[in-house]
């Protein structure tokens, strides 16, 4: 977004960049605060509406891994892993490398922020590697196991095919 006021011909972020900044400043114990600028009349654009409504059905699917969780000891890891603030100039586009982990009692959220794949390398869960099944929320079919102790990385597999 360029500015806090209706502009004509603005460029919007895609929902998909939208949810990656979520899931990167609520692992590092953040609050997303969006700019939904209405135009003059009080109307929200077609392409903001858009945006906030595919969030919503992220969220819905996803939200277990957001919504009263708390940052875990190590806030993610990949390619655009950089601690602290957000700053659009310095981001780089996020891919199936960079995960980032919430966590909520017990429970350890792993969240990539895009398709891994069959196969994902997740190396800040233990010492040596070892194998788990990948785990979506909201996906039916899928199940997790816990690593064993004394792993290095925990390695996913899955039917290859996006939910």
């Amino acid at each position: 977004m360029e500015s806090w006021c209706d502009i004509q011909d603005p460029s919007y972020k895609s929902a998909n960049r939208l949810i990656d900044e979520l899931v990167d400043i609520v692992s590092k114990n953040g609050c997303l605060l969006l700019n939904v600028p209405p135009k003059a009349n009080g109307e929200i654009p077609e392409p903001v509406k858009e945006r906030l409504l595919e969030m919503g059905r992220w969220l819905r699917l996803n939200g277990e891994a957001i919504y009263g969780t708390r940052p875990w000891a190590v806030y993610g890891e990949g390619h655009a892993s950089h601690p602290g603030h957000f700053g659009e100039e310095k981001t780089k586009d996020f891919t199936a490398q960079d995960i980032r982990f919430t966590t909520k009692g017990s429970t350890i959220y792993a969240i990539c922020l895009d398709w891994p794949g069959e196969k994902l390398v997740i190396k800040s869960l233990g010492r040596r590697t070892c194998r788990a099944s990948a785990a979506r929320i909201g996906t039916p079919g899928c199940s997790a196991t816990r690593p064993r102790s004394g792993c290095s990385a925990v390695r996913t597999s899955s039917a290859g095919r996006k939910p």
